[in-house]
């Protein structure tokens, strides 16, 4: 993991990406990650949470149980008080949707809402760069 070189805005999808290319290890590109990014309310990321060796079978409750761990989390220790999240995923294979990025999408979706969070975005990051993962994918 890398440290960003500048304040990037994750509320535009072409810094989001460009900051979780820098900040996701590619060393974990093949297995099955998160990185959450705790944003204030204009998107800028106040802190990271990685989270290796993540079920692969993980269902729907279990994904929104993570991220609603960790949001209690970042207030728990007072590192931030998010406004927003937003979630990279690394996992094996190519850019294309998977089912389990279908349910850490609906998941993400679904604690932002019920946290009160604004849902700055779900991205694939992979050896093939970053992808946004849009409404219509987790169709």
């Amino acid at each position: 993991m890398t440290t960003p070189r500048n304040h990037p805005r994750l509320d535009d999808p072409r810094q989001a990406a460009e900051h979780f290319g820098h900040v996701c290890n590619p060393h974990n590109f093949g297995e099955y990650t998160l990185m959450v990014a705790w944003c204030d309310r204009e998107g800028t990321p106040l802190h990271h949470q990685e989270i290796v060796d993540c079920d692969p079978d993980a269902g729907p409750s279990d994904c929104t149980t993570v991220l609603t761990n960790l949001v209690a989390m970042a207030d728990d220790a007072d590192r931030c008080v998010p406004a927003g999240l937003a979630l990279a995923l690394t996992r094996p294979g190519g850019e294309h949707i998977q089912p389990l990025d279908r349910t850490w999408f609906r998941a993400f979706r679904r604690t932002c809402h019920t946290q009160g969070l604004t849902p700055f975005g779900v991205y694939l990051v992979g050896p093939y760069g970053v992808r946004p993962v849009h409404i219509d994918d987790a169709a």
